[in-house]
């Protein structure tokens, strides 16, 4: 986790080069006899032009255009997909909480970047579901990931899935569910209906669940409206862990009922090896 402690720590455009280039060592041995499509070259054909944006790929860039008119243009082709693949990010405040300076945020971020890498390797359709651009390269979904920001308010219902095409889809959100139940519940929920695998990816750090700080008094800072509350943490700790024992099984039960994957990632554990499960998964077809 130092690593990608490191990455988030640089400039955007380093941070790009950077994440990108971790995603491909992480994972790009793992798509070697993996569900990699068979299709090469096949349904692809000239769709339009559009201006070249940062994080376009330069390999699209039509050259001949340039010389003729000296703008930059994108070459767009029309690609038939085999499989649509939706990522989602939850944005509210509490996903900046930390461990070991690892925010649950920047987790998130490096899970999807991960994802989009080997859902693109296999030449299926990648979708950010947080921004409303149509992304066609890696360094389209990196690009929006690193540019990515919290908001004041929690984002879950905007992930409702709107009409799709086809019910080749997978949909992964990454969250802390730090939000009404109903608002999280209800977009599991029509996922569940419109996709053939709906994965969530809880992000619930140790040190919030066992309440472990080092101090016995604390003031702590809720994050989504800045509130201030004075907490005992060894008076408190038997009732928090109680009732956050309880919600979390209540997650899981909802989940299981529903035929949803759950993920628990609680930032001890490595996170290299988490992400490379999961891109096991998409790899192989689940």
């Amino acid at each position: 986790m130092q690593e990608l402690k490191s990455i988030f720590a640089l400039d955007s455009f380093d941070q790009l080069k950077a994440l990108k280039l971790y995603v491909n060592q992480l994972v790009g041995g793992l798509m070697l006899g993996g569900h990699m499509s068979g299709r090469k070259g096949f349904g692809v054909e000239f769709k339009e032009y559009k201006a070249y944006a940062p994080g376009d790929d330069l390999r699209q860039l039509d050259w001949k255009y340039y010389a003729k008119t000296d703008h930059y243009y994108i070459r767009e082709a029309e690609v038939e997909n085999n499989h649509h693949f939706y990522l989602a990010i939850d944005q509210s405040r509490s996903m900046l909480v930390e461990q070991e300076g690892m925010s649950k945020f920047n987790v998130a971020k490096s899970i999807e970047a991960a994802l989009a890498y080997v859902v693109l390797q296999q030449h299926d359709a990648c979708h950010l579901l947080n921004v409303p651009a149509n992304l066609h390269t890696l360094d389209d979904v990196l690009f929006q990931l690193i540019s990515l920001e919290t908001v004041p308010e929690n984002n879950l219902e905007s992930f409702r899935p709107s009409r799709l095409k086809t019910r080749r889809n997978t949909v992964f959100i990454c969250s802390d569910l730090y939000a009404p139940a109903e608002h999280w519940q209800n977009v599991l929920k029509e996922w569940r209906y419109v996709a053939e695998e709906v994965v969530l990816i809880h992000l619930l750090f140790d040190q919030e669940q066992q309440l472990n700080y080092g101090r016995k008094n604390l003031r702590f800072q809720d994050l989504e409206d800045g509130k201030m509350v004075e907490v005992n943490t060894e008076a408190a700790r038997k009732d928090y862990q109680e009732r956050l024992n309880k919600w979390q099984q209540e997650v899981q039960d909802f989940c299981r009922s529903y035929q949803i994957q759950y993920r628990l990632y609680d930032g001890v554990a490595d996170l290299s090896d988490f992400i490379q499960r999961i891109v096991y998964q998409v790899n192989t077809g689940f």
